[in-house]
């Protein structure tokens, strides 16, 4: 888990995309889910390589957890953002942090 940090408030348009899954979750609420077709079936939902979602979003930091999950082949996956009245872009470093007292809740992959 890190944190997001929000420079203004308003509507935010998160873009995913993965192969194979991929989740993002702000303040501990799933916001959008994409992957492989194959998924559907192990999952019950309806999950697509790329999917757009919104979220408004107040100005500050928010908690942050992106899910991903590989099964097999290429492994990737984008998530980006639009800010409000801004352009599409990947999630950049100077909107990312992490809180060093959490540091022991942070998972990597094996």
């Amino acid at each position: 888990m890190g944190i997001l940090r929000v420079e203004h408030e308003g509507k935010y348009q998160f873009n995913l995309y993965a192969d194979d899954y991929v989740a993002l979750y702000i303040d501990g609420k799933l916001i959008g889910e994409a992957g492989m077709h194959w998924i559907k079936s192990a999952v019950g939902a309806t999950l697509d390589l790329g999917m757009e979602v919104e979220s408004t979003l107040s100005k500050g930091d928010h908690d942050l957890k992106i899910e991903f999950k590989e099964a097999m082949g290429n492994a990737n996956f984008n998530v980006s953002w639009k800010p409000p009245g801004g352009n599409v872009i990947v999630l950049s470093p100077d909107a990312l942090w992490h809180d060093p007292r959490k540091a022991d809740s942070y998972q990597s992959a094996p």
